[in-house]
């Protein structure tokens, strides 16, 4: 059986004595005590208290009386929780009546015990002590059940004690307040009463009394305090200690940080409280004749804090919360009409869990009340503020489930008068407040989209949050969040249109479109996972799953349809899922205008190239010109960075030109030489080409393709074989294909003497037999006529008749392959408003791979180069589409060798001979059989280029003219004697030397450069609106690596 006997109350006597308990000589110490006292607990925590100072204003008059000596009461709680009252007073003369002494009783109250103060408080200021005892009666002293008490007659009247000490509101609040705080900080509060000093104890009890009454009880059962003290001193667990008058000195640093109540000068020191915004203060002051209405309240707040820790039941805040909550539960609406939000709020901090709800009724109905007067107001047109509507969110988190409908229904209404004022702001944070809580969410929108008012609270919204969706990804999330949270929705047309809508306009903004795609065919995955529903309940809106199709339908559209292709990178290209069912992707252009239909077409054939290791040049069947030149446009700009041997099968085709027109192997090489790395991935192509039917057939390689790489050493690598490295890993490796056109490139490399005397031969040994022949003649004649005496005769003097003919310069024919001339630009008006560019270029090939959106101008004078970048040149580029006429007809692009033909895969001759040229076709000796064949028939025009070439010997055996290297049109020998020569590559003139091979004598009539536009019919022209012509002025043109010449406008 539980033992309900309370604990017993320990006592402790102190005084000055013969001996005691810890001493067997004369002195103060402890004479009497309980047994349940433990020794140590009597030494370090009732020892401290036992002291008395008589107060200076009775010593100072000498005063004799004990009784006038105010006594010393105390109160304060130990470390585990027991309460000690106790008193100290005054002696005039110890044992041996000699000297002064003071005599302590304590009381012990066990931890059990402790809230009796609570509503003993009165008692215990007035408890009863003994002053004096004999130790000879024994230091056991008994247990006791209660702490005796001199009895209270009456109630205290709390304003008759705060007039007598001449206390008003405003320093009973402060001196309330100080008090409240003290007892859960650091702070001490001292007061000087001003009353005489046989008074300070009593007037400190009455005092007391007052503030106990007005303090709730978690302030009660911790507060502690002293009654007297001759001066202000820090004492453990004492929270209020009363003072001697006088004794609170301005400037005493022991109280400096403390609050002090002086009441001799109505002086309070460090109290800074503004009694207006701690209403439990007003209300405190208000109880002072209503002790009833104040233990009522104290017993609400009891109940409202017993679930918070202590922290919160001794905060003045909580209190100051409470005593509103209680006087508007009382009636007075004026507390809640001043403080809506606080009062909510407030109110919210209580109720937090549904289990406080159900023991905080009383503050749960508080609540509902102020709600329903809030919505009563909303009802007449009024729009709430922000903060009323985010309380309410609030306790729908809470216990929300229970007037759920009134809740939502309040919140339309709000929403439904906002929109009408017009206030998108506060329609705006709303809906924030809506979507902040997910629950409160889906029970608003269900109920809006069941309930007829979509189309002005759903459609609006949704809207805006599409539209400030950052990214498509985005878009389809929203979707899936609300298709998983509002069912319905996937039901709901605007919304579907909406979706897609704006899925298109997020793509159009994406800056990798098909990288979107294909993330968002994932997320479709995911989503659809997130919807299922595996057993539904009843009345459950099932998922419309078909909104997801239709959303990745309408991307896969959009790149189908609007993905621009000149953007496109390969990698993109490649992860366009779609594209790998090419039957069904042409099925679905089909339904398409020709546009759609020509963008399927590219896109597959684009697909098929990159996509196979080893694709042939059949992909393309099917495309029309314009299509084919699109298709090789992408592949030669994915291509250019990309110049290595894994993709030289790719790289083939893009310069196949279809049909009998074949490839267009001089733009080929010429754009390896352009991109390539360095100059051996040429070598390396040229090499891996051999072995290829598009470049060789069974007896060699095609004889156009050949002559592209004799054009090509001839104009770009001239010092290739002068290289024992190269020759060795390259041209003497080669293989057997290539080594005649090896050979033949490496004639027509070396000097001019060394290619006469190998093309000569035979010519060369029947003129040496001859001149041979004709010397012994001739020697033998001389010897003749000088034995006939011809020789003795002196010779006529011969005048001559014509001077030495003056050197007649002849004007230089600009042969480079890209040229570039400027021109002003001019409005209507004729105002000079810019300049432009031209690049004209020989061949389309060069032209299609040219690049002029970043163009860089140098400066001869050593300044920074200018760069212009993002450029829209306007581009015109030959297209040569396939003829059925037996002539070749080349394909224009980045040749090298303008007027080249080229040959049809098998390797047949594409070209005839023109009966036109007019120069005779002599016996040709060749040591090299370009097309595999031997050098027998003498007779043969070459017409591997598309012209003739004539023989080296004339027909009377002498030299002729080296016309073999003219099958560039224009180009010469680097060795030859044509005069003003112009370098391919740098654009420089050469040096013009004499017709003879030596300087020729007088002064060449300078000439000005001539160009035939004829050979330049692709050009690519560059606006530069903000620059004017004497800008370019000695600007060096470069376009990537390259310098281009700058010349003067041509003339037609």
């Amino acid at each position: 059986m539980e033992n309900t006997t309370p604990q017993p109350i320990q006592q402790q006597l102190y005084t000055r004595e013969r001996r005691g308990i810890f001493r067997s000589t004369e002195g103060f110490d402890t004479i009497g005590r309980s047994k349940g006292l433990d020794h140590s607990f009597i030494k370090k925590t009732l020892h401290p208290f036992c002291a008395y100072d008589a107060p200076a204003e009775l010593l100072a008059r000498g005063e004799k009386d004990t009784a006038v000596y105010p006594d010393a009461l105390h109160l304060y709680h130990t470390d585990n929780d027991q309460t000690v009252i106790g008193r100290s007073v005054y002696q005039s003369a110890d044992f041996t009546g000699l000297r002064s002494a003071f005599f302590t009783h304590n009381y012990v109250i066990p931890r059990e015990r402790s809230e009796e103060v609570i509503t003993n408080y009165a008692a215990w200021l007035h408890a009863d002590f003994v002053e004096t005892y004999d130790i000879e009666q024994g230091v056991d002293l008994p247990e006791l059940n209660a702490v005796p008490s001199k009895g209270v007659t009456r109630p205290i009247d709390a304003a008759s004690v705060l007039a007598s000490l001449n206390m008003d509101e405003k320093m009973f609040k402060q001196l309330l307040f100080a008090v409240m705080t003290a007892v859960t900080g650091k702070k001490k509060v001292y007061i000087a009463l001003d009353v005489p000093a046989e008074q300070i104890s009593a007037y400190a009890k009455q005092l007391l009394e007052v503030l106990y009454g007005s303090m709730p009880y978690a302030f009660r059962k911790l507060l502690g305090f002293l009654t007297y003290a001759n001066e202000p001193q820090s004492k453990k667990g004492i929270h209020v200690m009363f003072v001697e008058r006088g004794s609170l000195r301005p400037g005493d640093r022991n109280v400096e940080k403390d609050f002090a109540f002086d009441l001799v000068s109505k002086r309070v020191g460090n109290v800074d409280v503004d009694p207006s915004k701690q209403p439990y203060l007003d209300f405190a002051w208000s109880n002072l004749g209503r002790p009833d209405r104040a233990e009522r309240f104290y017993q609400f707040a009891e109940e409202m804090l017993a679930d918070m820790d202590m922290m919160r039941r001794t905060a003045l805040s909580s209190y100051n919360d409470l005593s509103v909550f209680y006087q508007i539960e009382e009636g007075n609406e004026t507390l809640f009409d001043d403080n809506k939000t606080s009062v909510l709020r407030g109110i919210l901090d209580y109720i937090t869990t549904p289990e406080a709800i159900s023991s905080k009724v009383r503050l749960n109905d508080i609540f509902l009340a102020r709600f329903d007067q809030e919505f009563d107001l909303i009802k007449q047109g009024q729009i709430p503020e922000l903060v009323i509507v985010e309380v309410f969110k609030d306790y729908y988190s809470i216990c929300g489930k229970n007037n759920e409908g009134k809740i939502v229904t309040y919140l339309m209404v709000a929403i439904s008068h906002a929109i009408s004022a017009k206030r998108k702001e506060v329609v705006s944070s709303f809906y924030k407040v809506i979507e902040s809580n997910p629950r409160l969410s889906k029970a608003f929108f269900d109920m809006v989209l069941s309930s007829g008012f979509a189309k002005q609270l759903f459609e609006p919204y949704i809207l805006e949050k599409f539209t400030l969706a950052p990214k498509a990804k985005d878009v389809m999330q929203l979707v899936g969040v609300w298709g998983k949270n509002h069912p319905s929705v996937t039901h709901n047309a605007y919304f579907v249109d909406l979706a897609k809508a704006q899925l298109l306009e997020k793509l159009r903004k994406e800056s990798d479109p098909v990288s979107a795609v294909n993330a968002l065919l994932e997320q479709q995955v995911k989503l659809e996972r997130d919807w299922e529903i595996k057993q539904p309940g009843p009345g459950v809106t099932m998922h419309d799953f078909a909104i997801m199709d239709q959303l990745t339908y309408a991307a896969n559209l959009f790149l189908l349809t609007e993905l621009d292709l000149d953007k496109l990178t390969k990698d993109q290209l490649l992860n366009i899922k779609f594209l790998k069912e090419p039957k069904e992707v042409k099925t679905w252009a089909a339904k398409f205008d020709a546009r759609i239909k020509s963008q399927a077409a590219v896109m597959l054939a684009a697909y098929a190239w990159f996509s196979d290791d080893h694709p042939d040049e059949n992909l393309f069947n099917g495309l029309n010109p314009m299509e084919l030149d699109r298709v090789q446009q992408m592949g030669c700009q994915w291509l250019q960075n990309q110049i290595e041997p894994e993709q030289f099968s790719h790289l083939a085709l893009a310069f196949y030109q279809g049909g009998q027109a074949g490839v267009n192997y001089s733009g080929l090489l010429n754009f390896v030489r352009r991109h390539a790395k360095d100059q051996e991935v040429i070598y390396q192509f040229i090499q891996w080409s051999a072995g290829q039917q598009m470049f060789a057939g069974e007896r060699g390689l095609i004889p156009a393709y050949a002559t592209a790489i004799i054009s090509y050493f001839k104009n770009h690598d001239r010092e290739a074989f002068k290289k024992k490295d190269l020759v060795k890993k390259y041209f003497h490796a080669a293989k057997p294909k290539l080594k005649p056109v090896y050979a033949k490139v490496e004639i027509e490399l070396s000097s001019p003497f060394v290619k006469f005397i190998r093309r000569n031969r035979r010519q060369l040994m029947r003129t040496f037999v001859f001149a041979g022949f004709f010397l012994v003649v001739v020697v033998g004649g001389l010897f003749g006529l000088q034995a006939m005496g011809v020789f003795d005769k002196e010779p006529e003097k011969i005048v001559a008749e014509n001077p030495t003919p003056p050197v007649v310069a002849t004007p230089e024919v600009i042969t480079d392959e890209i040229v570039v001339y400027a021109e002003p630009m001019t409005s209507a008006e004729g105002k000079v408003e810019g300049s432009k560019l031209v690049f004209l270029m020989r061949d389309a090939g060069t032209c299609k791979a040219f690049d002029a959106s970043n163009i860089t101008l140098g400066s001869t004078d050593g300044k920074e180069p200018e760069f212009l970048t993002g450029l829209k040149p306007e581009v015109k580029c030959e297209v040569v589409a396939p003829d059925t006429d037996v002539k070749s007809k080349d394909k224009t692009d980045s040749s090298d060798v303008p007027g080249e033909g080229a040959t049809t895969l098998d390797g047949a001759d594409a070209t005839k001979k023109d009966d036109t040229v007019g120069k005779e076709s002599g016996d040709t000796s060749k040591d090299v059989d370009v097309a595999g064949k031997g050098s027998e028939d003498t007779g043969k025009t070459d017409k591997v280029a598309g012209k003739e070439t004539e023989d080296t010997s004339k027909k009377d055996g002498t030299a002729g003219k080296d016309t073999e290297g003219e099958i560039t049109g224009k180009e010469s020998d680097p060795t030859s004697k044509e005069v003003g020569k112009t370098d391919d590559d740098t654009g420089t003139d050469g040096t013009s030397n004499a017709v003879d091979g030596t300087t020729g004598t007088g002064t060449p009539t300078p000439t000005k450069p001539t160009l035939n536009l004829a050979d330049y019919k692709n050009s690519i022209t560059v606006i530069l609106p903000d620059m004017m012509m004497d800008t370019l002025a000695g600007k060096v043109i470069m376009v990537g690596t390259q310098s281009i010449r700058l010349i003067e406008k041509p003339t037609l």
